[in-house]
């Protein structure tokens, strides 16, 4: 079976009521022989501003684009850089120092990026819902050395007293998408390892 088909599921049990599915889904994973001399040199983070954003503190309001931690301000360049901090993580695991290595420039388009409300970090929180295309180029010749890949990369986010004590610990809105970019891209550069996350993780919050 391959890792594009292979399926997991996993469940854990929180105290919040409902069932909330997430999925993390990679349209490619490239092969380990394909990226081990690979060194990221490049990262191109396009944000459109086709996608639509508010600022309406609803429970889950219907657009693309949610962010509200860091406050007033460009909310596409907020996710922009939010992006190319995951992504760089993320590649980081490659090995650069390999003689020979090939430099490399990808390009991610952000589809989705619908995190939590102030209502609903303050009380059930939810799932951040955060989808991407990439591709990878040479970064000297512009030629493809990929596919361009959609991956889904939903992540279940806590609310009320959880998300005030992992706010005070540090472990912010922010810092756990960064972690979760960081996560998939490195999967699917197939560089992560054990970390590896995998496709169709299924989040069962409460009963």
């Amino acid at each position: 079976m391959s890792l594009k088909s292979f399926l997991i599921a996993v469940a854990a049990a929180a105290t919040l009521g409902g069932c909330i599915n997430t999925n993390v889904s990679y349209s490619e994973i490239l092969r380990e022989d394909q990226t081990f001399n690979w060194n990221v040199t490049q990262i191109n983070v396009n944000v459109p501003r086709s996608l639509t954003t508010t600022d309406r503190n609803g429970q889950a309001p219907n657009v693309d684009i949610i962010w509200i931690e860091e406050g007033p301000g460009d909310t596409y360049l907020q996710v922009q850089r939010i992006f190319e901090e995951g992504v760089a993580l993320g590649a980081g695991r490659l090995d650069a120092s390999l003689k020979g290595g090939r430099s490399v420039r990808l390009e991610v388009e952000v589809a989705q990026f619908h995190t939590l409300t102030r209502r609903a970090r303050s009380n059930i929180g939810g799932i951040h819902n955060v989808d991407f295309y990439i591709q990878a180029f040479d970064a000297n010749t512009g030629v493809a050395l990929s596919p361009r890949s959609f991956i889904e990369s939903d992540q279940k986010a806590s609310g009320g007293a959880r998300a005030r004590q992992e706010d005070a610990a540090g472990y912010t809105m922010r810092v756990a998408i960064v972690e979760r970019i960081a996560g998939v891209v490195a999967t699917w550069l197939a560089v992560a390892g054990d970390d590896a996350v995998l496709p169709s993780h299924r989040i069962l919050i409460g009963r």
